[in-house]
């Protein structure tokens, strides 16, 4: 069983910091900070970096233009890669300081988290300045556009994302995502996939609450296709497919009728075992039709579903079979309930009748 993410965050990691600023600044009350920081094992992961970036940030030095020097002096080298970070999981509550005591200085903060996030992502410690000093903040997204770190110019989406999870939500963005929308879209070609991935979840942000922006966005990707545009546009867009949105539908080709016909799914299946779906699709020569399945069950609040793509395919006048075998295993956002369960395959958009089964 893999180790909780919370545990990074640990009495090691406190004494490592302590020893660090000392070096630096051996006026620093290592030992206060070490009390200040204590109590991290009841803790979950965020509440763990918080407890260790307030602690922190009540022992540096009053003026902030000094704590911040101090800060990036202790900082590890920058990284070569993009994946694996945690031997600089340290510098997680550090960013978290520069978002708890800097606000006021929004300058000397968002350079400091620039150098920050080539160690470990400031995605949420950028956060508060796009709400506080929006101005700035946005001129710095702007100016690292063209940033040479790969790291930084993720920052540039991943941290002006409207709805990032465990960041705080930027109001702003959610209502006019515009401006964020056309700066990230400049990162569409960027050469790295780390990059690119975070474009769509930005995209992807902008669709739950401005879905026909999110198209339009991906339309203009797709005016110059490439392989990876096509892919950041999909994934952009991928909530939208899912949920038979006719615009997002369209622009992959998938807005032409489909009959379906013979669903099949056994009237009974039991915990442990598989639920198995058949169907047949025909349409006009070359249709290509895009397969999702959605999986509705009994909650305790009320009904519950899960929508799961299946797959694409080309279809014509011959009925073309798919099938699909779920697993009646517990899994992330769907509790086997026993009781009365339906799937429905939703081809190009368009649900067709649910199929019933019970789950024993």
């Amino acid at each position: 069983m893999a180790e909780p993410f919370k545990n990074w965050i640990h009495a090691a990691l406190v004494e490592q910091l302590a020893s660090e600023v000392v070096r630096r600044w051996p006026k620093f009350d290592a030992d206060g900070f070490r009390r200040a920081a204590g109590g991290l094992d009841g803790l979950e992961l965020k509440a763990r970096v918080g407890r260790v970036a307030d602690a922190l940030g009540d022992h540096l030095p009053a003026d902030w233009d000094e704590a911040a020097a101090l800060l990036g002096s202790i900082l590890p080298p920058p990284l070569d890669r993009e994946s694996d970070f945690s031997e600089n999981v340290r510098v997680w509550p550090l960013t978290e300081v520069v978002a708890r005591r800097g606000l006021d200085h929004p300058v000397v903060s968002l350079a400091l988290l620039r150098e920050m996030t080539r160690r470990w992502s400031s995605e949420f410690a950028i956060r508060p300045f796009l709400v506080r000093s929006p101005a700035i903040a946005n001129a710095a997204l702007d100016a690292w556009v063209t940033d040479p770190d790969v790291h930084v110019r993720r920052l540039v989406s991943e941290g002006s994302r409207p709805i990032l999870p465990w960041g705080i939500r930027l109001p702003d963005s959610v209502r006019s995502p515009q401006r964020g929308l056309t700066r990230v879209l400049l990162l569409a070609d960027d050469p790295s996939a780390y990059v690119r991935r975070s474009v769509a979840n930005h995209v992807g942000d902008v669709a739950k609450s401005h879905p026909e922006l999110a198209v339009d966005a991906a339309r203009s990707l797709l005016a110059t296709p490439t392989p990876t545009r096509t892919q950041l546009a999909r994934h952009g867009l991928r909530t939208l497919l899912k949920r038979g949105h006719p615009g997002a539908l369209a622009l992959f080709g998938h807005s032409d009728a489909v009959r379906v016909s013979d669903i099949e799914v056994a009237a009974t299946a039991t915990i442990g075992g598989t639920v198995a779906l058949r169907a047949a699709l025909s349409g006009a020569p070359g249709t290509r039709a895009r397969v999702d399945v959605v999986w509705r069950w009994p909650g305790a609040r009320g009904p519950c579903s899960k929508t799961f793509r299946l797959v694409t395919v080309d279809v014509g006048p011959d009925p073309t079979p798919v099938a699909v075998a779920f697993p009646l295993r517990p899994a992330s956002g769907r509790k086997l309930t026993p009781g009365p369960h339906s799937l429905t395959l939703r081809v190009n958009g368009v649900d067709q009748p649910p199929a019933a089964f019970t789950v024993v």
